[in-house]
């Protein structure tokens, strides 16, 4: 390569970042939910709406970074754009990803164009799309990871200790968004130790360098770290303060212990499969069978590769073990690794733009198709449906902005529920309701059986008991109670 073509390559780069940047920020912005969610994204946006720390799950779940951006943005939207503002900043935070992942990519396979095709396959993917037009923190988690790639992979090219530093604190920020960055310090480490046992660092640039990665992190988990020495100071003992930060609750979910049924197993890998139906990802099998000399000679096995495989399989073996009700939405850090792979075997391929456009197509036309099946096959639902929602449709479409079914259901409580009703809820139901008595939007009281939902304590007496799902398992009232269908809500009458 003429040193010429350097700063042209340079430049293609860089244009190629802000137009992947550019563009899906506006694809998710304008494909972005415009209202109410369901489930977690709605209690984001209730904690949004209320600046709620540490939230109602514990502090594992409170991601105090991303409750504060999400509080801060949606509050430059206005009143009347505020829902869609902490939606559609899900796709900011995805977009700005995007660029991580391809300045990573084109550092890793050294080609613009393989770095650009594997960026769009990531941007497209069914679960990467489908977690940026909804409240979540995964794509501000990835976000940082992507950060945190970039500064691995110019480490380990250079002999410079100094961006441990910058590392560190990447990584201490993102901590206080999700706990997903722990998963990536025993790399980390290793990596530091192997620098100090290659390069043997004068003891005192060693000391500085350690502790001050040790001071940058503590100040990027400063927000999270506040919430904790809160909760000690508060009367809790030290190991439930440490338990409550990593694990809280969901301590038999990391362990793999915890129970989930097959059928919602066996829906949230073919929720994930989802996002590897795209065409780039068949690319390295199809030119195997053609034999295109750019992959039989492939690059020697480096360093680099060593690292990113690592992280890869310690992020895929949690998310594949991680028995939750909603898995599928746990493997974007999967996701990246494997697109970050599939740049370099994307380079030399011909007709890259022909892949690109065949890549859109299919993001938009495989939902489609995958919902018309689901709901023509499997009409009965994986769990008892939510009012006004097709659970197909919702899981298997990415793009939200035409899903309103939330908002039709807080609507419908605004007309149906009387005023003192005390209404049963769980964690899909009370983000929508939660919202709306936020916004004083019900004619009189209403109290709901979560607690951190009320503003105050309920009367000893409500007026009425109303559920939402009284089917099987979902069904919360009391099992003495007798549950009676009325319009979008079941009364629930006690002896």
């Amino acid at each position: 390569m003429s040193t010429r073509s350097i700063p042209s390559d340079r430049l293609r780069g860089i244009i190629a970042a802000a137009l992947l940047v550019a563009g899906f920020a506006a694809l998710y912005a304008f494909t972005a939910q415009r209202g109410l969610s369901w489930g977690d994204s709605g209690v984001y946006q209730y904690r949004m709406m209320t600046g709620d720390l540490p939230g109602p799950y514990g502090l594992a779940t409170a991601h105090p970074s991303y409750i504060f951006l999400g509080r801060l943005l949606s509050g430059l939207a206005g009143s009347t754009a505020r829902f869609w503002a902490m939606n559609a900043m899900s796709g900011l935070f995805m977009a700005l990803a995007i660029g991580g992942f391809f300045c990573c990519a084109v550092r890793y396979c050294r080609s613009v164009h393989a770095a650009a095709l594997a960026a769009m396959t990531l941007g497209c993917a069914h679960m990467a799309w489908w977690l940026s037009c909804l409240a979540e923190v995964y794509t501000l988690s990835l976000c940082l990871l992507a950060a945190e790639t970039a500064c691995l992979l110019h480490l380990l090219r250079t002999e410079n200790m100094r961006g441990f530093l910058l590392l560190a604190l990447l990584n201490g920020l993102h901590f206080s968004v999700h706990n997903f960055a722990l998963l990536a310090l025993p790399v980390y480490g290793t990596i530091f130790v192997w620098r100090v046992s290659r390069c043997r660092p004068p003891l005192p640039r060693l000391l500085a360098t350690a502790v001050g990665s040790a001071t940058l992190w503590l100040l990027g988990a400063a927000p999270l770290l506040a919430l904790a020495v809160r909760h000690y100071r508060l009367g809790h003992g030290l190991q439930d303060t440490v338990v409550s930060v990593l694990l809280d609750h969901f301590g038999a979910q990391v362990s793999g212990l915890h129970g989930v049924s097959a059928t919602i197993t066996a829906f949230n890998f073919a929720l994930a499969a989802l996002s590897f139906t795209l065409p780039c990802w068949l690319a390295p099998i199809l030119r195997l069978r053609t034999r295109q000399p750019q992959l039989l000679h492939r690059p020697p096995f480096s360093r680099e590769t060593a690292a990113l495989l690592a992280l890869f399989g310690i992020h895929f073996l949690f998310w594949v073990r991680y028995r939750v009700a909603d898995q599928a939405t746990f493997i974007l850090p999967t996701l990246f690794f494997a697109a970050l792979f599939l740049s370099r075997a994307l380079v030399g391929i011909r007709r890259p733009v022909a892949w690109g456009v065949a890549t859109a197509a299919c993001a938009v036309l495989v939902p489609i198709l995958a919902a018309r099946g689901l709901n023509a096959f499997a009409p009965s639902s994986v769990r008892p449906p939510l009012p006004f929602r097709n659970d197909w449709n919702y899981f298997a479409i990415p793009w939200k902005n035409t899903e309103t079914s939330a908002a039709k259901f807080a609507e419908a409580a605004i007309r149906e529920l009387p005023p003192g009703a005390f209404v049963y809820t769980d964690c899909n139901d009370i983000g929508p309701l939660a919202c709306t008595r936020q916004a004083e939007l019900f004619p009189g009281d209403i109290w709901f059986s979560l607690p951190w939902a009320n503003l105050r304590e309920p009367p000893a007496t409500p007026s009425s008991r109303w559920e939402v799902r009284p089917f099987g398992a979902y069904r919360i009232a009391p099992p003495e109670a007798t549950i009676v269908k009325r319009k979008t809500f079941y009364e629930v009458k006690l002896p």
